[in-house]
């Protein structure tokens, strides 16, 4: 079968179109972006095209955009090669994912920034008393499970099993389904959510952002984005303040999703004072 990466570019975008909330600008912003790489690569065979390949054509495309654009390119083709490799099993080997890792040894990538802000106990109890409920609990969940936004809002209670404390999350920016491993809190704020309708969570993607961003400027919290959430939940991990013990390199994996430690080092900010003795 000669299918293209362009033809796996269209099929995750209308398998992302058929779970994400309507109108939704980011899933709009998303199905673009997918859109125009399916023409991109609408002649690139899905099983011969190499890893070098892939990494000359970022080198070319970092002449006219950022080295920022280029990852995004490049993360999000790994997750539509992803899940053609693990989900349709219709290609052997994930070239976006090898062509990524030639690019951060090459210097494509350089001039990016790497994120270090966490959010202090302080500073999260005054966001969330200028949030609803219901985004206070949401706030509180991200940071007990190190979940991005687009996961957390697609979670079904049809995924979620508190007897076991588990949470299958089958859609992700990978394209790697995972389960992970539900904290007591987190348990707790699944408890308080707790309703009849299909979704856990009533709020859009950008609802939430946009929620997040006015709840910081009223608590005056300075230079916090949401998914720094998911820098302070990994790194409590190691500091042993979500489950009963500091988790290892593998365990802290199974809940992040990330597949390497290099990855995993990224959101990793660790705090003297708060590493157990």
């Amino acid at each position: 079968m000669n299918i293209t990466i362009g033809d796996l570019c269209s099929r995750y975008a209308n398998d992302k179109r058929r779970r994400a909330p309507k109108g939704e600008k980011a899933a709009r912003n998303e199905s673009n972006h997918l859109r125009w790489l399916a023409q991109e690569f609408h002649n690139w065979s899905a099983n011969r095209s190499s890893p070098a390949r892939l990494a000359r054509w970022a080198e070319e495309r970092r002449q006219s955009v950022s080295a920022q654009t280029v990852k995004h390119d490049l993360n999000r083709l790994s997750a539509v090669l992803g899940r053609a490799q693990l989900v349709y099993r219709v290609i052997d080997r994930n070239i976006a994912s090898e062509a990524r890792a030639i690019c951060a040894q090459t210097g494509v990538f350089a001039g990016i920034e790497s994120r270090e802000r966490r959010a202090s106990p302080s500073e999260l109890d005054r966001i969330c008393e200028h949030c609803s409920p219901e985004m206070a609990r949401l706030i509180r969940f991200a940071v007990e499970t190190c979940m991005r936004r687009q996961e957390i809002v697609g979670m079904r209670w049809s995924d979620v099993d508190v007897d076991r404390a588990t949470l299958h999350i089958p859609v992700t920016k990978t394209g790697k389904a995972r389960t992970i491993r539900l904290s007591q809190q987190a348990i707790a704020l699944l408890r308080e959510q707790r309703s009849d309708s299909e979704r856990v969570w009533h709020l859009a993607p950008d609802t939430v952002t946009k929620g997040f961003n006015r709840a910081c400027r009223a608590a005056k919290v300075v230079d916090l984005r949401f998914h720094d959430l998911r820098h302070e939940g990994i790194s409590r991990l190691f500091e042993g303040r979500t489950f009963s013990r500091p988790l290892t390199i593998p365990e802290a994996q199974i809940i992040s999703g990330h597949s390497t430690w290099s990855q995993l080092q990224r959101y990793t900010q660790l705090s003297a004072e708060n590493l157990p003795l």
